[in-house]
């Protein structure tokens, strides 16, 4: 029996450990293919596809990041493969196989299952590849769907990639059996295991790192978090690390302290091979619980701004055909007839018109904005459903429609001096209104709500010439309004192109852009999460035969195989969902802080993303228990 037979029967003699393993390869390969045959494909540049310039960098990093994320789980995966297998291969030592052989012989293993995973990853992803061109094209635009072909850059690039890849890797595995004797290879099984300990200090640590971070991110907004991001992420990196290697321990040893409940069933069991097991689990539960931290986090960024999209341009374009005139005494902008033809020809129905006077003003020093009739506001507001206003002589309020920037305009309950034209007026400020209601174009930004009497007198004292009209019109079916607004756009007159805001083009293009991110984001996500799964299962699997030892002497001392099954259960239970309630604790102060940037609450639509997750990761959980429990039982 030569090396390569031995190999192939290896491989096929621990095809169950090597299941997880395998499948991640296939699918990093597969998507990998996928989305370097869009990247080099012959049609695929900006001169045929609109929008191509913008997705072809960003398959590019996403490359990037399966290429990462392949070498660190290739390392991994190697490294227990061999730690699992040394009493393996310290019997083959001694039955006088040599280094160099048995180095080979994990050379053909590594290097047949490679392959295997290469040839099999790229015939899904052709597969797949039509399908992922129709999917792009939909989102691209294109009249003519890209045609499907089999790209040779592509296959090149994806064959000899992970080849390299793969084959760095085993070389890399080399220095674990070059290093290890043959005592220590067959005693590596039955060395036991000590009490896992912990420092008081590190806990203390960890407990600082993750409240610091979790503190920081609940009460950034968008100027903070641009000085706050690296704090945090460096902070939860720490936390998270210590958490698991020394807080869970200390948890773990406080529980088994509760004599009440830890001699209950086979609690006594559970705990105990928690406690000595930790300290092996530690790193790769705190990888699992960034990844899925990542995993949640990027996906429900993108998904809320998805479903959050109309709502944040409705704020920040209150109608949608917008402009402000300069002077009042005329329409040299835009001429409301026009408008309004233009809108009947293209069948669009207007809901509400907008035609208020405004006054600029200038406050603070040198801050500028319009003053406008508190009628005008709360006649706005009632045809948007907001809540309108009622002030007292003397008193005003800003409006400013950009709630994630999170600035107060001027101090709250405290007097202040407007400048209008050469003379002053004094308005106590109440509380400031970041509701979109009149048109944001220019001065327009900052509105100034006063009483009507006090604008009526105000607006006297100032030539018509210099009084703003603010414009608007609100269509019932705004979202298909693109071609009649680019029209208008185009009527514009060259000198007042900055007044005019029109809201459909913006968000079609917004909407495009954050489905296309989704959708790619989606496969990234899927690898990871499949990533984060192989680690867990492949962790269970490397101690599947010490867990059969403990279970057949569980059997001898009378426990039943259901009571067997409970434990099990646990112990899996243990590595699938404590990752998945850390990640999810980050990620909900991550959508905290993503809440107080865009002024909007997104921890309600992150129950959505969280429940998706939960799902999937529950059905792998069922998955892994199944074939665990009946592997162990057997």
């Amino acid at each position: 029996m030569n090396m390569r037979v031995i190999a192939r029967k290896n491989v096929l003699g621990n095809l169950q450990r090597y299941l997880a393993y395998f499948l991640s390869c296939v699918f990093s390969v597969t998507i990998f293919f996928i989305f370097s045959s869009f990247i080099f494909h012959p049609d695929v540049n900006p001169e045929n596809i609109y929008g191509a310039g913008l997705v072809v960098p960003g398959l590019i990093s996403c490359l990037v990041i399966i290429v990462v994320f392949s070498l660190f789980f290739v390392a991994y995966s190697n490294s227990s493969f061999l730690q699992v297998r040394k009493k393996e291969f310290g019997m083959l030592s001694l039955f006088g196989m040599t280094k160099s052989q048995l180095r080979r012989l994990v050379y053909y293993e590594q290097t047949a299952i490679s392959l295997v995973a290469i040839i099999a990853g790229i015939g899904v992803g052709l597969l797949f590849t039509k399908l992922f061109y129709l999917i792009m094209s939909a989102f691209l635009d294109m009249k003519v769907p890209i045609s499907f072909q089999l790209v040779p850059k592509a296959l090149m690039l994806t064959a000899i990639g992970f080849f390299v890849l793969f084959q760095f890797m085993t070389f890399f595995s080399f220095f674990q059996i070059k290093k290890s004797q043959i005592v220590d290879l067959l005693s590596a099984r039955q060395k036991p295991k000590p009490m896992p300990k912990f420092s008081k200090w590190l806990v203390f640590l960890s407990v600082l790192s993750l409240a610091s971070c979790y503190y920081l991110a609940y009460t950034a907004g968008i100027m903070k978090m641009l000085i706050r991001m690296f704090p945090i992420l460096i902070l939860v990196l720490i936390g998270s690390y210590f958490f698991f290697t020394q807080s869970s321990v200390a948890f773990i040893r406080a529980l088994t302290k509760r004599k009440a409940s830890f001699y209950k069933g086979t609690t006594i069991i559970t705990r105990s091979n928690n406690l000595f097991r930790i300290k092996d689990h530690a790193v790769m539960l705190f990888l699992a619980t960034i990844i899925t931290a990542v995993i949640m986090t990027a996906s429900g960024v993108i998904f809320m701004f998805y479903t959050d999209l109309k709502n944040q341009v409705e704020t920040t374009s209150p109608q949608a055909i917008g402009w402000v005139e300069h002077h009042a005494d005329t329409f040299q902008a835009l001429k409301p007839k026009d408008v309004e033809k233009e809108l009947e020809q293209a069948g669009e129905k207007i809901a509400y018109k907008v035609n208020e006077l405004a006054i600029p003003i200038t406050f603070d020093s040198d801050s500028t904005g319009m003053m406008i009739a508190e009628s005008s506001y709360n006649k706005v507001a009632k045809e948007k459903g907001f809540e309108q206003v009622k002030l007292k002589k003397g008193e005003a309020f800003f409006n400013f429609p950009y709630p994630y920037v999170n600035m107060e305009i001027l101090p709250i309950g405290k007097k202040a001096e407007i400048q209008i034209g050469k003379e002053h007026e004094t308005f106590l400020i109440k509380p400031q209104s970041n509701e979109g209601v009149l048109v944001p174009q220019g001065r327009a930004s900052t509105l100034l709500i006063v009483p009507d009497n006090e604008f009526k007198e105000t607006l006297a004292k100032i030539p018509e010439h210099e009084q703003v009209r603010l414009m608007g019109y609100e269509l019932e079916n705004w979202e298909g309004a693109v071609e009649v607004s680019e029209k208008l756009e185009k009527m514009v007159a060259d000198d007042h192109q900055t007044a005019f805001l029109a809201r459909a083009p913006g968000y079609q293009v917004f909407k495009k852009a954050l489905a296309l991110t989704l959708f790619l984001g989606l496969f990234v996500s899927c690898l990871f999460f499949v990533i984060q799964g192989s680690f867990l299962y492949l962790r269970l699997f490397t101690e599947v035969e010490d867990t059969k030892i403990q279970m057949l002497a569980l059997r001898r001392m009378g426990v039943t195989k259901e009571e067997m099954k409970k434990i099990l259960s646990r112990q899996i239970s243990f590595l699938f969902f404590i990752p998945f309630i850390g990640g999810a604790i980050h990620a909900t102060f991550a959508f905290k802080s993503l809440s107080n940037m865009l002024g909007s609450n997104l921890l309600v639509g992150s129950l959505t993303v969280f429940g998706i997750y939960f799902a999937f990761q529950l059905a792998y959980y069922a998955v892994t228990r199944y074939i665990y429990v009946r592997t162990v039982l057997r």
